[in-house]
């Protein structure tokens, strides 16, 4: 893993070991070139102005939200049935 954005140290308590992320000392070395990550910082900005617009002519943001997921699985599920039945096509015709 690259060092410079951190590490993972494996911990222990009681018998049970989980691992940590450490993220590495500020400022970096070298420094970090801003010059190049504004773009894509205006990109991500310009998103997230969008998503706000957005956001506000929704009005209920929770239940739209759960429609989003819930097609998401149903999307899932039917992938992974295709990819079963690719597998094994005697199990899908049963």
């Amino acid at each position: 893993m690259n060092t410079r954005i951190g590490t993972y140290i494996t911990q222990k308590i009681s018998g049970a070991s989980y691992k940590a992320y450490v993220p590495a000392k500020l400022p970096p070395e070298p420094p970090i070139e801003l010059k190049t990550l504004y773009p894509y910082l205006e990109k991500a900005t310009l998103a997230l102005a969008e998503l706000n617009s957005i956001h506000k002519t929704i009005p209920n943001t929770a239940l739209f939200i759960y429609m989003h997921v819930q097609a998401f699985r149903v999307s899932l599920s039917a992938t992974r049935r295709k990819i079963s039945c690719k597998k094994s096509a005697v199990r899908c015709w049963q």
